[in-house]
């Protein structure tokens, strides 16, 4: 790679990187496979996080939730848990993975949406549940195999 592509390469990642916000790893799968799921979840004002809940999509299963139980706490809606919520103490500037270990919906998605909600020690929150640029809920694509 030459020295101006490495520069332009660079400048138009920068937007990228500059701009924090929650993901997921991996951001794709394939349909009916158990999956751990890892989100990202970064302190990028003042204020430390205090709890982070997730909204689990209505097609994904969750099989468990990584971590000792008393850091969190699982919301059901019958049998199925349809949300987490961590206790956390994140610092300003810097970040946390919380984990948990979720079944695919059997068809394919180009568009699992888990939506997070942030809530800082300030009593100020970040809703991640919007599409891009906005604050975006991290996304999981569930390809054919």
């Amino acid at each position: 790679m030459n020295r101006f592509t490495a520069m332009a390469l660079a400048l138009v990642l920068l937007p990228v990187t500059a701009q924090a916000h929650v993901t997921v790893s991996p951001s794709e799968s394939t349909p009916g496979k158990t999956e751990t799921y890892t989100f990202n979840v970064p302190t990028e004002g003042k204020s430390p996080t205090t709890t982070v809940e997730l909204e689990v999509p209505p097609e994904m299963t969750i099989v468990s939730v990584n971590g000792p139980e008393t850091a969190y706490t699982l919301t059901k809606s019958a049998d199925r848990i349809v949300g987490v919520t961590w206790r956390v103490n994140i610092p300003p500037g810097g970040r946390q993975q919380l984990v948990v270990v979720a079944r695919n919906p059997t068809e394919p998605s180009f568009g699992v949406q888990w939506k997070v909600h942030q809530r800082f020690a300030d009593g100020t929150s970040a809703d991640w549940i919007d599409a891009p640029p906005a604050r975006p809920a991290p996304r999981t694509r569930v390809l054919p195999k």
